[in-house]
C-alpha cells in the first residue's frame, strides 16, 4: 500500500508542476501580447502626429508658393479625403484584413515552433 501512495504523491506533484509550467507559459504569452499591443499603439500615435505635422508642412509650402492662405490646406484636405475614400472601399478592407490575419497566423506558428524572433510583431 505504501508503494501506491508514493506513486500517487509523485503523480500529484507531476501534475502540479505541469500546471505551474502551463500557467507560466500563458502569463508569458499574455505579457508578450500586451507589450506588443502597447508598442504598436505608441508607434501608431507617434506616426500619426508626425504625419499630421508633415501634412501641415506640405500645406504651408503650397500656401507660400500660391500666395494664398487657404489653397494648400484645401489641397491637402482633398488629398486626405480621396485617400479615405479609397481606404474605406470594401475590396481594400478585405485585402488589409487578410494581410493582418496572415501576419497573426504566421506569428502564432513561429511561437509554436519556438522561434525566438516571433515575440515582436
Amino acid at each position: 500500500m505504501q508503494l501506491f501512495s508514493g506513486i500517487k504523491d509523485k503523480i500529484s506533484e507531476y501534475f502540479e508542476v505541469k500546471l505551474k509550467l502551463f500557467q507560466i507559459d500563458i502569463e508569458n504569452r499574455i505579457s508578450d501580447l500586451i507589450s506588443n499591443m502597447v508598442f504598436v499603439m505608441l508607434l501608431m500615435s507617434i506616426s500619426t502626429i508626425g504625419f499630421l505635422f508633415f501634412l501641415l508642412f506640405i500645406a504651408h509650402i503650397i500656401n507660400s508658393f500660391a500666395h494664398n492662405q487657404y489653397l494648400g490646406y484645401g489641397f491637402v484636405t482633398s488629398l486626405c479625403l480621396i485617400l479615405l475614400a479609397i481606404l474605406t472601399r470594401d475590396k481594400f478592407q478585405v485585402y488589409i484584413k487578410t494581410k493582418i490575419k496572415e501576419k497573426i497566423i504566421l506569428t502564432i506558428k513561429k511561437q509554436q515552433n519556438g522561434d525566438e524572433d516571433s515575440h515582436s510583431i
